[in-house]
């Protein structure tokens, strides 16, 4: 009987090792399968897919929702990226190497590498074997759903650029949910629901994304009126590059010293510095210095890329390029002063002493280029600037009605909220969160 009984356990530990090598392999393959259909929408596919994203912090829910249509026509890639929140739509093509957008009824060109893939399809590459996690496969006759729970911070590199990065976690967990389509083995769904803890700061995150088409059935019309102002576009920077024998810059003057006429062919704008007595001429692809007595040519300032705004004052100028990039250069010098980041998109651009003034459709932006100060929130009654003062960074909150500093915080900030009769100011490289009652 006890050899019997031996057998029996023997037996017994065999079937169970069995078992859980094989439900062990069968959970690789079932993620290794994943991976391979995962493993289609990295590249330049051809896909057509809207997503929701909302993110929830200190009781304030803020919702985007996006649609990103791409396909690739011979050797160029085409697309159109939308991306919609409570109060704007911003719509944006991609034709080759050109981004053309509509503003106000005027279509806006310019040149950039091409359609991002990695940036513009939020389908992160995982490695699974990078992470921590736990896995279910559920599945009917027409999909089959992989559901992973990850409380592991490792997988935080694979979601860079989806989240916002706020510091050091505290805490972490993720559900990370794709739903297959069982016969065409290709992605319908993937859904994320994420909580973060970054020490007192807690934030709430969700991502729904549906694939609506992918490879040959997707299918994208670029309206001709883009197509057209990349033509006119492509004309403007031909007679720009071709020579002119003729003088580029042509004056009279008259008995009493006024000019009667310049030809300063092809240009966009001009503006005028009294300081330095000169006009920087604005053109498709480079800014021009001209002597304002003389109307010589001084130097042609090549950017790299392709100048939209200019503004000058008191011996500085300031360049925009429809990006978040703003440039002071030294009239006085004639050289390159500075390079500042905008906080947003701008569209308008002006510079008044050493004050830079831009704006894109909803909000007005100052920023002092000498002294860092800038402004981070304004309501028309409430303003919160920063300044770097006696070699230290102060934050302070403006009541606009009164025309007096109401608080000073010692430290910079780098956004602010206001939600019911609180100002919530957020510290720059920190997690610190202070609430200001406002009465």
């Amino acid at each position: 009987m006890e050899g019997k009984e031996k057998i029996k356990k023997v037996f017994i530990i065999s079937l169970l090792f069995v078992i859980f090598f094989l439900v062990g392999c069968k959970r690789t393959n079932d993620i290794e399968n994943l991976n391979i259909i995962l493993s289609k929408y990295h590249g330049t596919s051809d896909i057509d897919l809207s997503y929701t994203y909302k993110i929830k912090m200190l009781e304030m829910t803020t919702t985007v929702r996006s649609k990103v249509v791409a396909k690739k026509v011979g050797e160029e890639v085409r697309a159109f990226v939308e991306a919609e929140d409570d109060s704007n739509t911003v719509a944006t093509y991609y034709i080759g190497n050109y981004l053309c957008m509509e503003d106000s009824g005027q279509i806006l060109v310019a040149e950039v590498p091409g359609f991002d893939y990695d940036e513009e399809v939020p389908i992160p590459e995982f490695d699974f074997d990078e992470f921590e996690y736990d896995y279910l496969k559920t599945e009917n006759n027409e999909v089959v759903v992989h559901t992973f729970t990850v409380k592991d911070e490792a997988v935080l590199g694979a979601l860079e650029g989806i989240i916002p990065d706020y510091g050091t976690v505290s805490r972490f967990e993720m559900e990370l949910i794709f739903i297959v389509d069982k016969a065409k083995e290709e992605l319908r769904n993937m859904n994320m629901y994420i909580t973060m803890l970054f020490q007192n700061l807690k934030i709430d995150m969700e991502m729904l994304m549906k694939i609506n088409n992918f490879g040959s059935d997707v299918e994208l019309e670029i309206p001709s009126k883009f197509t057209e102002a990349i033509a006119e576009y492509e004309k403007s920077k031909q007679e720009d590059s071709e020579p002119n024998d003729s003088e580029p810059v042509n004056y009279k003057d008259t008995e009493d010293g006024v000019v009667d006429y310049h030809n300063l062919s092809y240009h966009k704008k001009i503006v005028y510095d009294g300081l330095t007595d000169k006009l920087a001429v604005l053109r498709s692809r480079n800014i021009d210095i001209y002597d304002a007595e003389t109307m010589e040519l001084e130097i042609e300032i090549n950017v790299g890329q392709y100048p939209k705004y200019i503004d000058a004052d008191q011996g500085k100028l300031v360049i925009g390029y429809g990006t978040d990039q703003i440039d002071v250069y030294d009239l006085k010098t004639n050289s390159n002063l500075m390079t500042l980041k905008a906080d947003a998109v701008f569209s308008e651009l002006a510079i008044d002493a050493q004050i830079i003034i831009y704006a894109d459709k909803d909000d007005v932006y100052f920023h002092n280029y000498l002294t860092g100060e800038k402004t981070i929130f304004d309501n028309g009654e409430i303003s919160v600037y920063t300044a770097y003062i006696d070699n230290e960074y102060l934050t302070y909150v403006y009541d606009l009605n009164a025309d007096a500093n109401i608080y000073e915080i010692r430290g910079k900030a780098s956004n602010a909220c206001l939600l019911g009769n609180a100002l919530f100011i957020f510290d720059d490289g920190s997690d610190l969160v202070r609430k200001i009652p406002l009465e």
